[in-house]
């Protein structure tokens, strides 16, 4: 109980325990209006607390994970932090930042470099989650009395917050800002830091739009202020069904045996899915892979997580997002000490050696092939993987500090390995403390994005101006010698 009316609300009856929770179904915004509550949710729940005075604005409870290292990550930020502001290390004019679809959270920008993260709003594909963004939107500007001057908003063209930021720039006839998706979350550890010179960052979500058109998700970038390169990535692979395979992990695992096995995938590794799926599904979903159809690209590190989870047998369903790779995490003992099982070219990280270990032991009868084992070999590999791959990079471009980011870090195994093999190479590493490392951070990085593009403009344009200047005085002075 974390208020004095629950004690009081227990006491007031013969209960032997309450559960009480916000007043939202599944992924839906929170709903404060008591007549709303009653007409939504009087199936789900046996009793609705309601209060005389009327709540204005919701904001849900923050969620926040201990880490091992005494330090904590935020996983929602909400009550208790917003609305915080943190300080930015470019100055820029007043501005809005839209954040992403998942995990929703705006940002305002103020007084040069102040970044105002809003609460927690939830996902933006339900109808009541688009009326509220507009709706925090609206107070936030009012709240802090600021005019934006420009909008960032996702590169993803089918984002709803995009289409909010299109919307608002016609409206009050200001600029829109695209942030790549990864780039936002690496800028965010950036922003966290006051950090301004050049790092490699270590992306890691479920999905991510990329300059390219394919999903991105497993990535080494170099970033540099309002830009970016992409140096390595997870080897693609092709997704079927798109967004299906994020809802149904074992089309990932037949996406993951496809690309290392080709024809030749194992027959007891697609025997093991069929807890998961029908056998006429899966044939289906092979024969989708075969020949391309419906079957986007992609370098997602949660969907990788997501095909393991499903061949370890310990889910082949996401009830909701990060369900298959939490469980896997909970499921992992001790890995087995091994030398990598992974290829690493300058530009792509191959995990072909990983899956095939994991499908020939799944099968076997050894100690080492437990799930539990198993489990744990696979995050440590996977952790060796990227920090190897972003050494390299740091290598070769003379950099001393690595940014970890994305949804993904969110399990600490993984975050605290790929750190761990950072440290004993001598880098620098930073992680997200302020913001989350999923998308509800998304939007303290397009603000240290912005603020670094529209500087490196005003630069540029200085410069050009500065030029013009140079070449107007020696064409002065030339006509006066002719004359």
């Amino acid at each position: 109980p974390y208020t004095p009316l629950q004690h009081l609300l227990f006491s007031a009856g013969q209960f032997q325990a309450l559960v009480l929770t916000s007043a939202n179904d599944s992924d839906e915004p929170l709903i404060y209006d008591d007549a709303d509550a009653v007409s939504r949710l009087a199936g789900l729940c046996d009793a609705i607390l309601t209060h005389e005075r009327p709540i204005q604005r919701p904001v849900d409870d923050s969620v926040i994970l201990a880490r091992r290292d005494g330090r904590t990550t935020v996983i929602r930020r909400a009550r208790g932090y917003v609305p915080a502001p943190i300080h930015l290390p470019v100055s820029v004019a007043p501005g809005l930042c839209l954040g992403a679809d998942l995990k929703s959270t705006v940002a305002v920008v103020r007084g040069g470099q102040q970044a105002i993260l809003s609460q927690h709003l939830g996902d933006l594909q339900h109808s009541r989650g688009y009326a509220l963004l507009k709706q925090t939107i609206a107070d936030l500007l009012r709240l802090f009395n600021v005019a934006p001057q420009w909008i960032a908003h996702d590169l993803h063209p089918g984002y709803y917050s995009t289409r909010c930021a299109r919307e608002l720039a016609a409206e009050w006839r200001v600029p829109l800002i695209a942030v790549q998706h990864h780039h936002g979350h690496a800028a965010a550890v950036l922003a966290e830091h006051a950090i301004t010179t050049p790092a490699i960052a270590i992306v890691c979500d479920g999905t991510g739009y990329g300059p390219d058109g394919a999903i991105w998700g497993g990535e080494i970038l170099r970033v540099d202020g309002g830009g970016f390169d992409r140096i390595a990535h997870l080897k693609p692979m092709n997704l079927p069904g798109g967004d299906s395979a994020a809802r149904q992990p074992w089309r990932s695992a037949l996406a993951l045996l496809w690309q290392v096995f080709g024809r030749q995938i194992p027959a007891a590794a697609i025997h093991s899915l069929r807890d998961f799926a029908s056998l006429g599904d899966i044939d289906f979903v092979l024969s989708m892979l075969q020949s391309g159809t419906a079957c986007p690209t992609t370098t997602s590190t949660g969907r990788v997580f997501d095909a393991f989870a499903a061949l370890l047998g310990i889910a082949g369903e996401n009830r909701y997002e990060g369900d298959a790779p939490t469980r896997l995490e909970a499921k992992a003992d001790q890995p087995v000490e091994m030398g990598d099982l992974f290829q690493l070219t300058a530009d792509s990280i191959d995990l072909a050696p990983l899956v095939s270990y994991v499908v020939a032991a799944r099968f076997s009868a050894t100690a080492s092939s437990s799930v539990p084992t198993l489990a744990a070999t696979i995050h440590d590999q996977l952790a060796r993987a990227f920090a190897r791959s972003a050494i390299q990079a740091a290598r070769a471009h003379s950099i001393e500090q690595v940014v970890l980011s994305g949804g993904v870090f969110v399990n600490e195994r993984f975050a605290a390995a790929v750190e761990s093999q950072l440290m004993r190479a001598n880098l620098k590493v930073l992680r997200h403390e302020q913001v989350p490392p999923n998308d509800g951070g998304i939007a303290l990085g397009q603000a240290y994005i912005a603020a670094a593009t529209l500087a490196e403009q005003e630069l540029a344009h200085s410069a050009a101006q500065h030029q013009a200047g140079d070449q107007r005085c020696q064409f002065a002075i030339a006509t006066k010698e002719v004359s």
